[in-house]
């Protein structure tokens, strides 16, 4: 993958992670699509262009500035809203690829022109789950602890809330309440 652009569409943490798993698999350029500026920042302290998203602009437009109207050889869409992930097709050249990873809450709706370009340029499309490894845990899971114990898999940027384990009645509230951006908790037991 080594000249492949690739945008990671959600800077969450799954986005956060897919940004690395990218890099180390020799991904060239990779572009990460967020809302929240602060999401954006740790993507792009871990290596990523950053997009600013809004709600009239999925970032698209600025996809085809960056690739001079190429678009990118692979779009993976971490954040599950829907008429995002409808879109993912404006982002991907021909023959490239897209990997759903975000679960949506409504219809994913895909316009007849990104209908026309799915299959006019023969773009592939696959989900991705990813809880699952067989025989567990399965050579994904040794491959991650050993990019996190060789530092090529940064965890400390993507967690953004310690807690203790007997705090974990906070951490309810707090992802209930939604006032924080939260990326990821780590409870501790202390």
């Amino acid at each position: 993958m080594s000249t492949h652009d690739v945008m990671i569409r959600g800077a969450g943490n799954l986005g956060l992670f897919a940004l690395q798993q990218a890099q180390i698999l020799g991904a060239g350029r990779v572009f990460v699509i967020d809302l929240i500026k602060r999401r954006l920042e740790i993507a792009e302290s871990l290596g990523a262009i950053p997009i600013q998203a809004d709600k009239k602009e999925d970032g698209s437009n600025r996809v085809l500035e960056f690739t001079h109207g190429r678009r990118v050889d692979l779009v993976v869409d971490t954040c599950g809203v829907a008429a995002v992930e409808a879109n993912a097709l404006a982002m991907v050249r021909k023959g490239g690829r897209i990997v759903y990873m975000g679960w949506p809450h409504q219809d994913v709706c895909i316009t007849p022109k990104n209908f026309a370009w799915l299959v006019r340029s023969e773009v592939e499309l696959y989900g991705s789950w990813n809880s699952f490894s067989s025989p567990y845990p399965g050579s994904a899971w040794h491959a991650n602890l050993k990019y996190i114990a060789s530092g090529k898999l940064r965890t400390a940027p993507i967690i953004t809330h310690h807690f203790s384990m007997q705090e974990a009645d906070k951490v309810y509230r707090l992802l209930d309440e939604g006032r924080e951006d939260v990326i990821k908790v780590l409870l501790v037991n202390e």
